[in-house]
C-alpha cells in the first residue's frame, strides 16, 4: 500500500492510519472483522474507535487502488 494515500485519508478524517486500515477492513466486501491486540490502553481505545470511522466510496477506491 502506498503510505502517502493512507496518511492523506487519515489526515482528512482526523484519525490515525491504523484506524483507516481497520475501518477499510470492516467496510470492505466481504467485511472482515479484525482481531485486534494492544499493549497499552491507548492502542486498545484507538482500535475500538475505528468502528466509528466511516470511509466514503471514493476513499475506499483510493485505498483499493493503492494496494494494487
Amino acid at each position: 500500500m502506498q503510505l502517502s494515500v493512507l496518511k492523506a485519508i487519515a489526515r482528512d478524517l482526523e484519525v490515525t492510519p491504523n484506524q483507516v486500515v481497520l475501518a477499510s477492513m470492516m467496510q470492505g466486501t466481504p467485511a472482515i472483522i479484525p482481531i485486534i491486540a494492544a499493549s497499552i490502553l491507548q492502542q486498545l481505545q484507538e482500535n475500538l474507535d475505528a468502528q466509528q470511522v466511516v470511509l466514503s466510496s471514493e476513499q475506499i477506491e483510493r485505498l483499493t487502488f493503492a494496494t494494487e
